[in-house]
């Protein structure tokens, strides 16, 4: 089982972010200040539940965020805050 999609609506820096990921190795790269960290502290909030010391979730502007993890196996994990 793997990751298949990750969608990022208001959390942190990304307005509406849908990725696709593939099996095997999959990269995300981009310049300093683009997102890139926001990306794996939604996973880990989806996937933990772990919380940032000082790192507010909703993007500035809006009232609510909402990350989605889906998996090969067609399971899918949906936060709000």
């Amino acid at each position: 089982m793997y990751i298949t999609r990750l969608v990022l609506q208001n959390f942190q820096s990304h307005v509406e972010t849908d990725l696709s990921f593939a099996r095997g190795l999959n990269a995300v790269f981009g310049e300093s200040e683009r997102g890139k960290t926001a990306i794996w502290r939604a996973v880990r909030w989806v996937l933990y539940n772990l919380p940032e010391h000082g790192q507010p979730f909703i993007r500035a502007g809006a009232d609510r965020c909402r990350v989605s993890v889906s998996f090969s196996n067609g399971f899918t994990i949906t936060r709000e805050c």
